[in-house]
């Protein structure tokens, strides 16, 4: 089982100019190892979780810097729970996971 969304080549600084105001975003990050039907294959049951709770969510990979990154866009009283929920599905060492939270526009 592969993730549906294919990946999107953007550097990460490009990928933030695409977050939303008034959301949250859970980001996994990885070093792309240039396997194209391995993205994020460690955590197979993470994309489980985001389909069974309908979150919105891309690949992409900044082929510059040789990183992955799986970005999750959720409302910002989720955020949190879907990190705990990644954090407890068991993610390997070698992957990084933080909150990035788009500021609010007036």
């Amino acid at each position: 089982m592969e993730p549906d969304n294919k990946p999107i080549s953007l550097s990460f600084a490009e990928i933030k100019r695409r977050f939303e105001p008034g959301f949250s975003y859970v980001i996994i990050e990885k070093a792309w190892e240039n396997h194209a039907s391995e993205y994020f294959s460690e955590i197979l049951n993470v994309f489980t979780i985001l389909k069974k709770e309908d979150h919105i969510w891309q690949i992409y990979r900044d082929e510059e810097e040789r990183i992955l990154f799986l970005v999750i866009k959720t409302k910002t009283n989720q955020a949190e729970m879907i990190m705990e929920k990644m954090l407890g599905a068991g993610l390997p060492k070698e992957l990084n996971c933080y909150l990035y939270r788009s500021d609010e526009k007036d």
